[in-house]
């Protein structure tokens, strides 16, 4: 998603400046279209900053990267061709500032940290698929359904943004299916049409589905590896 066009490094840090160009022909904004505009997901913010930072720091597959403090601060309508600047620059040691911006302003900001996975105290546990099965067992809406509800509130989701497959709900808990055949060859690790499905799932414990609510902020995202074209996501409602 990024190209980079200047890159320079200091004694402690790396730091980078990468362009991408969109036409709004690109599958994460000609299948992203609210109110008939077509908007950068959220989530591919996510995406860029991976790529920048993995393309500015020398890493081995012991290491991982950890965004923190994400903020969503305007969304980006692509009308025209455009010119999309990520910048990853020094903050202390071992951290890193990201900033995503357009000539509309900024978009994006958050902070990258560079982990050793074996040094990491809080991995995520491994879940049985099994065991949440028997915890979800009522049927939620179909994925015809979903994406019919999704485009009478004017969200129009295309086939790269169709991901969830099947629902199952339990007692404040949900489990659902994604599946985006392909997603995994598109040259990105965290494609934005998985991770915006990622998003859409939440719907399924929402008290009321005429409205959607986007997150403004993500306070953590741990990348181990990359998304695979089957996923599974299991959502717990907070208190």
């Amino acid at each position: 998603m990024t190209n980079s066009v200047a890159q320079h490094a200091t004694k402690d840090y790396p730091t980078g400046s990468f362009t991408s160009i969109f036409t709004g022909h690109e599958s994460f904004l000609a299948d992203h279209v609210i109110q008939d505009k077509k908007i950068l997901p959220g989530m591919a913010y996510l995406e860029m900053s991976r790529a920048a930072v993995s393309s500015s720091v020398t890493m081995s597959d012991e290491h991982f990267i950890v965004l923190s403090d994400s903020v969503f601060i305007q969304p980006l309508i692509v009308s025209e061709k455009c010119s999309v600047e990520v910048k990853v620059y020094p903050a202390a040691r071992g951290e890193f500032g990201i900033e995503v911006s357009t000539n509309q302003g900024v978009h994006f900001q958050s902070k990258a940290h560079i982990r050793k996975k074996q040094e990491q105290t809080t991995a995520p546990a491994s879940l049985n698929i099994s065991d949440l099965e028997r915890h979800c067992t009522l049927a939620g809406p179909s994925k015809q359904q979903l994406y019919n509800e999704f485009k009478k509130l004017g969200i129009n989701y295309g086939p790269s943004h169709q991901g969830i497959t099947e629902i199952k709900l339990g007692k404040d808990c949900a489990l659902i299916r994604l599946s985006l055949p392909g997603s995994s060859r598109r040259g990105m690790d965290l494609d934005p049409g998985m991770l915006d499905s990622i998003i859409q799932s939440t719907v399924a414990l929402a008290d009321c589905r005429d409205s959607i609510r986007v997150p403004f902020t993500i306070k953590n995202t741990q990348i181990y590896s990359p998304l695979t074209d089957e996923i599974y996501v299991y959502l717990v409602k907070a208190d």
